[in-house]
């Protein structure tokens, strides 16, 4: 890695490049410091997340392949954060399927394995760290694959994305659009303070059909926090309130799971990431549980899907 530190907030022009190198010298480590690091993302806007993680990438290159400003381009760097989010919804497929799903056949093993882990890295990122961790795995795949080449192969895989959404229909359901314009932002804000991926906390709206029915037609209420009997359920006025009420309840729990969905699962049947009891933990659904495991796998799959499709859709509107 090249010594040096990365300023997220240094001039850029009015097409959103840098209009310097970006790399402030700084004798010692080489590494990006501890408050850099801890440094909250303040745009996490597809295109401000795709501009920094450009920033962090060019840290991990050789010298003879910075070039920031090629790189840098915003309407690529949002295609490609885009595109780790779409590869991200597939991390239970295995490599083999993901290669032949999003890449193509020449793809080297390395390659794919970094792309997945930046994809995955990059999810929850809520600070420059951790942004900077899925950075190093890309700029792994970014040498592999060769600067010169790297635009082309985003644009293949992103039309690859674009095959498979027409494959698959390519567009929400009313009911899962209606679901996202109403939980999508609240969730999403609330999940990067706990460090948990907003996905995870959206399938549990599958407890209510996605605020179409059951208890939610009283309650209002998407996620069934009613820890398996009616006699404890949870009311709200909006869906920022019901989610509000969810993480007051839950965030500590899951709090740090990122995109861990068995461990998102495991912390809300009040268990650790071994699945030990934790003593004072709430248990989410203590009556069905094999059920609802089920269910909100599903959901998880679900928005895993569907959640890109929203995204894809408001930048269209």
């Amino acid at each position: 890695m090249a010594g040096g530190s990365y300023n997220p907030d240094e001039a850029r022009d009015e097409k959103g490049r840098w209009t310097s190198d970006g790399l402030s010298s700084r004798a010692g480590s080489g590494r990006v410091t501890a408050a850099w690091r801890e440094k909250a993302l303040p745009d996490s806007s597809a295109s401000g997340t795709g501009m920094a993680l450009a920033g962090h990438v060019a840290l991990y290159l050789p010298p003879q392949m910075r070039r920031r400003v090629d790189w840098a381009d915003q309407a690529q760097g949002t295609r490609l954060v885009r595109l780790l989010g779409c590869w991200n919804a597939d991390a239970h497929l295995s490599d083999e399927v993901f290669r032949a799903r999003y890449l193509s056949g020449g793809v080297e093993d390395a390659t794919v394995r970094n792309l997945r882990m930046a994809a995955a890295e990059a999810s929850k990122a809520a600070t420059h760290g951790q942004l900077s961790d899925a950075a190093r795995h890309l700029a792994d795949a970014v040498r592999h694959v060769g600067i010169d080449r790297w635009s082309g192969f985003v644009e293949r895989a992103a039309a690859k994305v674009d095959a498979q959404a027409a494959a698959t229909g390519g567009a929400l359901s009313s009911r899962d659009r209606a679901y996202l314009v109403r939980y999508y932002e609240p969730v999403v804000a609330l999940a990067k303070k706990y460090s948990v991926d907003p996905m995870l906390v959206l399938a549990l709206g599958a407890e209510s059909g996605y605020a179409t029915a059951g208890t939610y037609l009283k309650t209002h209420d998407a996620f069934g926090m009613t820890g398996g009997t009616t006699d404890h359920m949870t009311y709200a006025s909006s869906p920022a309130e019901n989610v509000r009420h969810f993480f007051a309840i839950y965030g500590a729990q899951i709090y740090g799971v990122g995109s861990d969905a068995d461990a998102f699962l495991k912390a809300l049947e009040g268990q650790d990431v071994t699945g030990a009891p934790v003593k004072a933990w709430r248990t989410y659904n203590s009556e069905f549980a094999e059920q609802w495991l089920k269910m909100v796998r599903d959901g998880i799959h679900q928005m895993r899907r569907d959640v890109p499709l929203y995204q894809a859709l408001r930048k269209g509107e």
